[in-house]
């Protein structure tokens, strides 16, 4: 029961690179579709898609508050680590 926690954020970190794939994809298939069509709005498009996902991705692991101290996880104001080993706050370590 005390890994759930963990293995939550484990679930978020993993969204994450899934979102940063997909808006890497999203990016680089705007510029054939670019080409094709011989506007730059295709790559405009791919690039403001590719942010959207990827800030749908980082917002759950921004969200992520430590279980033992409450405060988040991955950034203290003026550090921000979405990949840390150890709260920000606390120094609680992932498990």
């Amino acid at each position: 029961m005390a890994l759930e926690p963990w293995q939550e954020l484990r679930r978020r970190r993993r969204n994450l690179l899934w979102a940063s794939l997909a808006g890497l994809v999203l990016f680089a298939a705007g510029i054939p579709a670019a080409k094709a069509l011989g506007t730059e709005k295709a790559l405009y498009a791919g690039l403001i898609l590719g942010l959207i996902v990827l800030v749908w991705g980082m917002v759950p692991v921004n969200a992520f508050v430590c279980p033992r101290c409450g405060q988040p996880f991955i950034h203290n104001g003026r550090r921000r680590d979405a990949f840390t080993k150890r709260c920000l706050h606390c120094r609680q370590p992932l498990r």
